[in-house]
C-alpha cells in the first residue's frame, strides 16, 4: 500500500503536488483491487503500475507527468482486454458445455421434437443473454422444459411396460389434472384415445396451439401466461359437444378428442370453427401491461381402430414443434 506520512509531514503543499498523489491513490487502488483472473497477469500489472507510481513521485517535469499518465492507462487498457478475454472464454468453454449437455439429454430420454426444439432454442438465448433478468428468464423456461421431458420420460416408462406386459392396463397411474387448466393431461388423453380405438370407435384429435403465448411469458411472466391458458381451455371447453373431451398436451397446446360418425367435411368445418376462436384480453404484471389476442394454430387427426395412440401423439408433437406450418387441415 502506498504510505502518505512523507506528504502529510509538508507543512505546505500547492495543487501540482495534491493533484500528484490523487493520481498515485488511484493508481494504487486500481493495482490493489484489479481483477485476479490470472496470476502471472495480475502480477506483471501491478509491477508495471508500482513502476508508473515511483515514476510519479519522482518526477520533476510537468510534462513527464502527461507521459507517465499515458504509459499508466495503456497499461489499464492492456489488463482490462486481457479480464475480457477470459470472460468471454469463459462464456464459451460453459456455452460449449451446456451445448453438450443438451445434446445429450435430447438424445438419452428421445424426448420429443417439440421439446427438443425448445431446449435448443433455450440453449441459444442464454448465449446472448447477458443480463440477470434475462438468465432468471432463461431459468424459467428451462425449468419449465425439463418438466415437459421428465413427462416424456415417464410416458416412454409406461409404453415401454405396456409392452413388456400386454392385456390389462387397469392399474396403470394417468397422474394428476393440470395444475394451471385443471384439465386432464396428456396421460388421461392418451388412455381416451386408446380406450376409444380398442371399442373400435372411430374419432377425431383437435390439436389446438397458442402460437404467441410465449411473448407474454417474456414481457409479463408466466403468472399471466398461465391465466391466459386457463382462459382459452374455458373458451374451447364450451365450443365442444357434450361427449368431446378437452385435454391439456403441453405447453400452450391442446387437445380436443371426439367421437364423430357424421361427414369428414362437417367435422371439419367444426374444428376450424373451434380453431377461429378469438380471446382478447389487457393483462398486467408488475407495472407493464400488454394487450394480448390469441393467435391459434390447429390441424384436425383422425384416427379408426387400426391406429395407435403412441403414432397420434407423435403426431400432436410435430405439429406442436411446427404450429406455423400450413397444416390446418386433417392429417
Amino acid at each position: 500500500m502506498l504510505s502518505f506520512k512523507k506528504y502529510l509531514s509538508q507543512e505546505k503543499e500547492d495543487m501540482t503536488s495534491w493533484l500528484i498523489r490523487i493520481v498515485i491513490l488511484l493508481l494504487d487502488a486500481t493495482a490493489l483491487h484489479a481483477i485476479d483472473h490470472d496470476p502471472d497477469e495480475l502480477r506483471e500489472f501491478r509491477r508495471q503500475i508500482a513502476e508508473t507510481i515511483e515514476k510519479f513521485e519522482q518526477t520533476t517535469v510537468s510534462r513527464d507527468t502527461l507521459i507517465i499518465a499515458g504509459e499508466a492507462v495503456r497499461s489499464l487498457q492492456i489488463y482490462n482486454q486481457s479480464v475480457e478475454r477470459f470472460i468471454r472464454n469463459l462464456s464459451a468453454e460453459k456455452q460449449a458445455i451446456i451445448g453438450s449437455m443438451t445434446e445429450t439429454l435430447i438424445k438419452l430420454v428421445h424426448t420429443s421434437e417439440i421439446s427438443g426444439q425448445t431446449l435448443r432454442g433455450i440453449e441459444k438465448e442464454l448465449a446472448k443473454a447477458s443480463k440477470l433478468q434475462d438468465l432468471r428468464l432463461m431459468k424459467g423456461k428451462m425449468l419449465d422444459c425439463l418438466e415437459t421431458i421428465s413427462q416424456e420420460a415417464a410416458r416412454q416408462e409406461e409404453w415401454a411396460r405396456d409392452l413388456k406386459t400386454p392385456g390389462d392396463n387397469s392399474a396403470t397411474t394417468l397422474g394428476p389434472y393440470d395444475q394451471v387448466t385443471g384439465l386432464p393431461t396428456w396421460q388421461h388423453a392418451e388412455a381416451r384415445i386408446t380406450e376409444m380405438i380398442d371399442a373400435r370407435r372411430a374419432g377425431y384429435v383437435l390439436v389446438l396451439f397458442v402460437k404467441n403465448l410465449d411473448s407474454v411469458n417474456r414481457r409479463v411472466g408466466f403468472a399471466v401466461g398461465d391465466q391466459i391458458l386457463t382462459l382459452i381451455g374455458q373458451s374451447v371447453g364450451r365450443c365442444l359437444s357434450g361427449a368431446d373431451q378437452l385435454f391439456r398436451w403441453r405447453g400452450p397446446c391442446f387437445i380436443a378428442v371426439m367421437e364423430r360418425s357424421t361427414k369428414h367435411a362437417l367435422v371439419l368445418a367444426e374444428a376450424a370453427k373451434i380453431g377461429s376462436i378469438s380471446l382478447e384480453k389487457e393483462v398486467e404484471a408488475q407495472g407493464r401491461s400488454l394487450f394480448f389476442k390469441a393467435a391459434m394454430a390447429w390441424t384436425l387427426i383422425r384416427f379408426n381402430d387400426t391406429s395407435q395412440a403412441r403414432e397420434i401423439s407423435k403426431q400432436i408433437d410435430a405439429f406442436a414443434a411446427e404450429p406455423d406450418e400450413p397444416k390446418n387441415s386433417t392429417r
